[in-house]
Protein backbone atom coordinates (compact mmCIF):
# COMPACT_ATOMS: atom_id res chain seq x y z
CA UNK A 1 0.00 0.00 0.00
CA UNK A 2 1.45 3.13 -1.18
CA UNK A 3 0.78 6.52 0.38
CA UNK A 4 1.73 9.82 -0.48
CA UNK A 5 4.90 11.13 2.02
CA UNK A 6 3.15 14.29 3.95
CA UNK A 7 4.91 16.51 6.18
CA UNK A 8 6.05 15.76 10.07
CA UNK A 9 4.14 16.66 12.85
CA UNK A 10 4.36 16.67 16.80
CA UNK A 11 2.68 13.64 18.50
CA UNK A 12 1.04 14.14 21.82
CA UNK A 13 3.56 14.98 24.15
CA UNK A 14 1.70 12.11 26.83
CA UNK A 15 1.28 9.30 24.36
CA UNK A 16 1.30 5.91 24.02
CA UNK A 17 2.46 5.46 20.93
CA UNK A 18 3.77 2.10 18.19
CA UNK A 19 6.63 2.11 15.89
CA UNK A 20 6.02 3.44 12.86
CA UNK A 21 7.58 0.44 10.91
CA UNK A 22 5.72 -2.14 12.23
CA UNK A 23 3.01 -3.93 9.98
CA UNK A 24 -0.53 -3.91 10.62
CA UNK A 25 -2.67 -6.03 7.66
CA UNK A 26 -5.35 -3.37 5.99
CA UNK A 27 -8.45 -3.34 3.46
CA UNK A 28 -7.00 -2.46 -0.11
CA UNK A 29 -9.16 -0.59 -2.12
CA UNK A 30 -9.25 -3.78 -4.31
CA UNK A 31 -10.76 -5.83 -1.29
CA UNK A 32 -8.27 -7.86 -0.40
CA UNK A 33 -5.32 -8.02 2.22
CA UNK A 34 -2.11 -6.43 2.31
CA UNK A 35 0.32 -5.90 4.98
CA UNK A 36 1.85 -2.41 5.38
CA UNK A 37 3.47 -0.42 7.81
CA UNK A 38 1.98 1.82 10.43
CA UNK A 39 3.53 4.87 8.76
CA UNK A 40 1.35 4.07 5.90
CA UNK A 41 -2.10 4.40 7.99
CA UNK A 42 -4.37 7.33 7.22
CA UNK A 43 -7.47 7.86 8.60
CA UNK A 44 -10.45 5.77 6.65
CA UNK A 45 -8.63 3.04 6.54
CA UNK A 46 -9.63 -0.56 7.77
CA UNK A 47 -7.34 -2.19 9.74
CA UNK A 48 -7.57 -6.23 10.58
CA UNK A 49 -8.03 -6.59 14.93
CA UNK A 50 -9.81 -8.84 17.14
CA UNK A 51 -13.19 -8.02 18.60
CA UNK A 52 -14.73 -7.58 21.74
CA UNK A 53 -16.21 -11.10 21.18
CA UNK A 54 -12.91 -12.83 20.00
CA UNK A 55 -13.81 -12.87 16.73
CA UNK A 56 -11.34 -11.09 13.68
CA UNK A 57 -13.05 -8.23 12.40
CA UNK A 58 -12.50 -4.81 10.35
CA UNK A 59 -11.72 -1.48 11.68
CA UNK A 60 -12.30 1.98 10.49
CA UNK A 61 -9.61 4.52 11.23
CA UNK A 62 -10.82 7.52 12.22
CA UNK A 63 -7.47 9.73 13.93
CA UNK A 64 -3.61 9.34 12.93
CA UNK A 65 -0.73 11.13 14.18
CA UNK A 66 3.02 10.53 14.50
CA UNK A 67 6.37 12.30 15.49
CA UNK A 68 9.60 12.08 14.03
CA UNK A 69 11.78 12.51 17.03
CA UNK A 70 13.20 9.22 18.12
CA UNK A 71 11.87 7.58 21.39
CA UNK A 72 12.84 4.80 23.79
CA UNK A 73 9.85 1.63 23.16
CA UNK A 74 9.69 -1.51 24.78
CA UNK A 75 10.22 -4.64 22.52
CA UNK A 76 8.03 -7.79 23.47
CA UNK A 77 8.88 -10.83 21.77
CA UNK A 78 7.29 -13.70 21.84
CA UNK A 79 7.69 -17.67 21.38
CA UNK A 80 7.51 -18.96 18.09
CA UNK A 81 4.33 -20.86 17.38
CA UNK A 82 2.00 -22.37 14.89
CA UNK A 83 -0.19 -19.37 15.34
CA UNK A 84 0.42 -17.22 12.10
CA UNK A 85 1.67 -14.30 13.68
CA UNK A 86 4.35 -12.50 12.46
CA UNK A 87 7.86 -13.56 14.66
CA UNK A 88 8.82 -9.32 14.36
CA UNK A 89 8.93 -8.12 18.55
CA UNK A 90 5.69 -5.54 19.15
CA UNK A 91 7.50 -2.39 19.76
CA UNK A 92 5.42 0.65 21.88
CA UNK A 93 6.15 2.85 24.26
CA UNK A 94 5.85 2.04 28.04
CA UNK A 95 2.09 3.54 28.43
CA UNK A 96 0.86 1.91 25.48
CA UNK A 97 -1.88 -0.61 26.70
CA UNK A 98 -1.72 -4.12 25.18
CA UNK A 99 -3.75 -7.18 25.91
CA UNK A 100 -2.78 -10.14 27.79
CA UNK A 101 -3.68 -12.84 29.53
CA UNK A 102 -2.00 -14.68 32.59
CA UNK A 103 -4.43 -18.03 33.00
CA UNK A 104 -4.03 -20.00 36.50
CA UNK A 105 -2.77 -23.49 36.87
CA UNK A 106 -5.26 -26.05 34.81
CA UNK A 107 -6.97 -23.54 32.18
CA UNK A 108 -5.96 -21.86 28.85
CA UNK A 109 -5.15 -18.80 27.70
CA UNK A 110 -8.63 -17.34 26.86
CA UNK A 111 -8.37 -13.80 24.40
CA UNK A 112 -12.16 -13.31 26.41
CA UNK A 113 -10.52 -12.90 29.21
CA UNK A 114 -7.58 -11.09 28.22
CA UNK A 115 -6.82 -7.38 30.35
CA UNK A 116 -5.74 -4.37 28.79
CA UNK A 117 -2.89 -3.35 30.78
CA UNK A 118 0.33 -0.64 29.67
CA UNK A 119 3.63 -1.98 28.59
CA UNK A 120 5.32 -1.56 31.71
CA UNK A 121 3.56 -4.19 33.48
CA UNK A 122 3.91 -6.88 30.95
CA UNK A 123 5.87 -10.12 32.37
CA UNK A 124 8.07 -12.12 30.64
CA UNK A 125 5.33 -15.97 30.30
CA UNK A 126 2.50 -13.32 29.91
CA UNK A 127 0.15 -14.81 26.87
CA UNK A 128 -0.31 -12.35 23.95
CA UNK A 129 -3.45 -12.89 20.97
CA UNK A 130 -2.93 -13.38 17.46
CA UNK A 131 -5.08 -14.99 14.89
CA UNK A 132 -5.21 -17.29 11.98
CA UNK A 133 -6.27 -16.62 9.41
CA UNK A 134 -7.72 -19.68 7.43
CA UNK A 135 -9.65 -18.11 4.50
CA UNK A 136 -10.22 -14.55 2.82
CA UNK A 137 -12.60 -13.05 -0.33
CA UNK A 138 -13.39 -9.97 -1.14
CA UNK A 139 -12.26 -8.30 2.12
CA UNK A 140 -14.65 -10.94 4.01
CA UNK A 141 -12.67 -12.39 6.67
CA UNK A 142 -13.60 -16.26 6.54
CA UNK A 143 -11.96 -17.46 9.15
CA UNK A 144 -9.77 -18.30 11.24
CA UNK A 145 -8.99 -19.14 15.48
CA UNK A 146 -7.23 -17.05 18.15
CA UNK A 147 -4.02 -18.38 19.41
CA UNK A 148 -1.68 -17.26 22.07
CA UNK A 149 1.91 -16.95 22.55
CA UNK A 150 3.78 -16.30 25.97
CA UNK A 151 6.55 -13.45 26.02
CA UNK A 152 9.72 -15.06 26.18
CA UNK A 153 11.66 -11.51 26.23
CA UNK A 154 11.42 -8.11 27.28
CA UNK A 155 13.83 -5.61 25.72
CA UNK A 156 14.17 -2.13 24.91
CA UNK A 157 15.03 -0.26 21.04
CA UNK A 158 15.04 3.51 20.20
CA UNK A 159 12.65 4.08 17.15
CA UNK A 160 12.98 6.44 14.78
CA UNK A 161 9.55 7.70 14.43
CA UNK A 162 6.16 7.08 16.60
CA UNK A 163 2.46 6.97 15.93
CA UNK A 164 -0.47 6.94 17.55
CA UNK A 165 -3.69 5.27 15.51
CA UNK A 166 -7.17 5.10 16.77
CA UNK A 167 -9.73 2.69 15.42
CA UNK A 168 -13.47 2.57 15.99
CA UNK A 169 -12.84 -0.66 17.70
CA UNK A 170 -9.89 0.89 20.14
CA UNK A 171 -7.97 -1.90 19.36
CA UNK A 172 -5.98 -3.22 16.44
CA UNK A 173 -3.33 -5.84 15.29
CA UNK A 174 0.05 -5.00 15.35
CA UNK A 175 2.78 -7.46 14.02
CA UNK A 176 0.03 -9.94 14.62
CA UNK A 177 -0.45 -8.70 18.19
CA UNK A 178 -3.66 -7.56 19.93
CA UNK A 179 -2.79 -4.25 21.25
CA UNK A 180 -5.20 -1.62 22.89
CA UNK A 181 -5.26 1.65 20.97
CA UNK A 182 -4.90 3.76 23.92
CA UNK A 183 -2.34 4.81 26.95
CA UNK A 184 -2.56 4.37 30.53
CA UNK A 185 -5.85 2.86 30.32
CA UNK A 186 -7.81 1.55 27.89
CA UNK A 187 -11.64 2.87 29.17
CA UNK A 188 -10.22 5.76 30.03
CA UNK A 189 -8.75 5.62 26.44
CA UNK A 190 -12.53 5.29 25.02
CA UNK A 191 -13.95 7.79 27.21
CA UNK A 192 -11.60 10.23 26.21
CA UNK A 193 -11.73 10.22 22.69
CA UNK A 194 -15.62 9.51 22.15
CA UNK A 195 -16.15 13.56 21.53
CA UNK A 196 -13.03 13.11 19.04
CA UNK A 197 -14.81 10.23 16.88
CA UNK A 198 -18.16 11.57 17.11
CA UNK A 199 -16.92 14.62 15.87
CA UNK A 200 -15.23 12.34 12.99
CA UNK A 201 -18.71 10.95 12.35
CA UNK A 202 -19.99 14.06 11.80
CA UNK A 203 -17.18 15.60 9.70
CA UNK A 204 -14.15 13.53 8.55
CA UNK A 205 -12.77 16.63 6.95
CA UNK A 206 -12.49 18.88 10.09
CA UNK A 207 -11.82 15.88 12.65
CA UNK A 208 -8.54 14.75 10.49
CA UNK A 209 -7.70 18.62 10.01
CA UNK A 210 -4.22 19.97 11.10
CA UNK A 211 -6.28 22.41 13.30
CA UNK A 212 -8.21 19.76 15.49
CA UNK A 213 -4.99 17.64 15.46
CA UNK A 214 -3.12 20.55 17.21
CA UNK A 215 -6.64 21.01 19.91
CA UNK A 216 -6.25 17.06 20.45
CA UNK A 217 -2.22 17.35 21.00
CA UNK A 218 -2.93 20.33 23.56
CA UNK A 219 -5.59 18.29 25.50
CA UNK A 220 -3.50 14.89 25.65
CA UNK A 221 -0.62 17.28 27.10
CA UNK A 222 -3.15 17.63 29.95
CA UNK A 223 -4.95 14.98 30.09
CA UNK A 224 -2.51 11.86 29.44
CA UNK A 225 -0.33 12.94 32.52
CA UNK A 226 -2.44 13.21 34.53
CA UNK A 227 -3.80 10.16 33.90
CA UNK A 228 -0.25 8.94 34.50
CA UNK A 229 -0.62 10.54 38.02
CA UNK A 230 -3.70 9.02 38.83
CA UNK A 231 -2.14 5.93 38.11
CA UNK A 232 0.69 6.12 40.01
CA UNK A 233 -0.93 7.93 43.20
CA UNK A 234 -3.37 4.81 43.07
CA UNK A 235 -1.21 2.30 42.98
CA UNK A 236 1.28 3.88 45.59
CA UNK A 237 -1.45 3.76 47.92
CA UNK A 238 -2.48 0.16 47.04
CA UNK A 239 1.76 -0.33 47.82
CA UNK A 240 1.64 -1.67 43.86
CA UNK A 241 4.44 -0.11 42.38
Amino acid sequence: VELASRPPTIVHSGGGCLDGTSLVQVKTPTGSIAKTPIANLQEGMEVMTIGENGSLEWSEIFFVDWDDEPVMMLQLTCEEGNDGCSSSPVRLTPDHVIFVDRPTAGTKPDVKHAIPIPALDVRVGDYLFGFKLTGEGGGELLGGVVEASQVVTIGHLKVSSQYTVLTRAHRLLVEGRLVSCHVVNHQWGIADNAILLALYNLSPQFATSSFNKWVCREWDSVFEPTAVFVRDSYRALLGNN
